[in-house]
């Protein structure tokens, strides 16, 4: 089970990488590929994920793969979305009569759930929007790309179609009577997607302004936090 859990977890960075390329084709690899690395291949999460957990690990994986055959031009392959976009959903447990019938529009303002014996500190509604953000599961210093992010990041349709995944993913989410990180694992994948400029950017700037000694200990501090969730999520 382990071992099906990673291949699936290596898939997903994989479909990932492959969906960075459609959104920003002739980024150089070097950018793509520490940025798969940093910010998802070394999330806690998805390593939690890759190591115990099938359902999470190849739920993300079928998500990820809807979302680069929703991006491609040809109608067939849009179609082709749909499917897999349902697998995801019924592998990870989203689309069960069982998850189905908890939900409701009032969860998106509540977070005390179950007569009291679930009990959170945001509702719903700002969780599923501001975890995927600050949380130390993820990567808790994603709100720094936002100061190199522009509106034309998000101009092209394929940007818009994973921006409408991305929004209509964590609506619901938001109406489960829960709140659990690993459910918002697909949608932080889908927002480092869109983000993917802004690194770039980040990334070319830095090298080209700051200089290579300095971006190097900057990349070296992002893997210091990742680690540093890592620990912290793996603590008894």
């Amino acid at each position: 089970m382990e071992s099906t859990s990673l291949l699936a977890c290596l898939g997903a960075l994989y479909t990932f990488g492959l969906l960075l390329r459609q959104l920003a084709p002739g980024v150089r690899a070097a950018s793509r590929n520490s940025y798969c690395v940093l910010l998802l291949a070394l999330a806690p999460v998805l390593v939690q994920a890759g190591l115990f957990s099938l359902n999470d690990s190849l739920g993300l994986w079928l998500y990820l793969s809807a979302a680069l055959l929703g991006i491609q031009a040809k109608l067939l392959y849009r179609v082709l979305a749909l499917p897999f976009f349902a697998l995801a959903l019924i592998t990870r447990g989203w689309l069960t009569p069982y998850f189905c019938l908890d939900c409701s529009f009032w969860n998106f303002f509540s977070n005390t759930f179950e007569k009291g014996a679930l009990q959170y500190y945001l509702p719903n509604i700002l969780y599923v929007f501001i975890y995927p953000v600050v949380y130390y599961g993820f990567f808790p210093l994603l709100g720094l790309l936002w100061v190199f992010f522009r509106r034309t990041d998000v101009y092209r349709a394929p940007q818009r179609f994973i921006l409408g995944c991305l929004i209509a993913h964590v609506l619901y989410i938001a109406l489960a009577p829960r709140q659990c990180p690993m459910d918002l694992l697909p949608d932080y994948a889908l927002l480092l997607a869109l983000l993917f400029p802004a690194w770039d950017r980040m990334y070319a700037y830095g090298f080209h302004f700051v200089g290579k000694k300095r971006m190097y200990w900057a990349l070296g501090a992002f893997l210091l936090v990742q680690l540093l969730g890592n620990v912290v999520m793996w603590r008894p």
